[in-house]
């Protein structure tokens, strides 16, 4: 698909929660904020087409670094697959990017404070992206323990500066089909370990949290 349309639709999914935008050379503008998007195929031995979505946003949060987050899609033609990314990214990440950085409330965010000694931090955590490939697979699994055994491990290597963080995790039956845990883009080896070791129900199912940490000012 033509990157221009990745950014038209970028443009529609914003104005459509009211949030007002500048096209500035192939990226959009809110503000101080700049965000992109671009769609890149990606081969798969099985008969339904696979895209991946690139969402990239700059702003003075995140200093020289870019966030990226990035939704696989799959469809029986390209265009499906394009459908079903930017779906996942609408129903999960937007959410908390448009709260933290476009300053639009969501109520789709929960707000927590983290902290360790001496330093504080502002946590904007999105819906868990939860999906389900068979009937009845998924259980109503709760991951606030595999939230805390994170951010006991992560706040202690943070500088303080913003930072992100997402992880996705893919089962069927009883075995790992795919995993990640990223933090500011990079792959987070601790995070991963935590992942690999969590005792996940079985089923076929995924699940995806996105997180952006912001340092408190005044600690007090």
């Amino acid at each position: 698909m033509p990157e221009l349309d990745s950014t038209k639709m970028l443009w529609e999914l914003l104005e459509g929660h009211s949030i007002s935008v500048q096209p500035v050379n192939r990226a959009l503008a809110v503000g101080s904020v700049t965000m992109s998007a671009n769609i890149v195929p990606r081969h798969t031995s099985q008969p339904n087409h696979m895209v991946q979505l690139n969402i990239n946003l700059k702003s003075p949060h995140t200093g020289s670094k870019t966030l990226i987050e990035s939704f696989a899609g799959w469809g029986a033609n390209e265009q499906e697959a394009i459908q079903e990314a930017w779906q996942k990214f609408a129903r999960a990440s937007f959410h908390v990017l448009a709260e933290v950085f476009l300053e639009q409330h969501s109520d789709q965010v929960e707000w927590e404070e983290w902290g360790d000694t001496g330093n504080k931090w502002q946590v904007c955590l999105g819906p868990l992206l939860r999906l389900s490939f068979c009937a009845d697979s998924l259980p109503d699994m709760l991951v606030g323990d595999l939230l805390d055994k994170l951010k006991n491990a992560l706040l202690s290597n943070l500088t303080r500066e913003c930072h992100w963080l997402r992880f996705y995790y893919m089962r069927k039956a009883s075995s790992c089909l795919a995993m990640e845990c990223l933090l500011d883009n990079d792959t987070w080896a601790e995070g991963e370990k935590l992942l690999t070791d969590w005792n996940w129900p079985d089923g076929f199912y995924s699940v995806r949290l996105f997180l952006v940490l912001l340092p408190r000012l005044n600690n007090r």
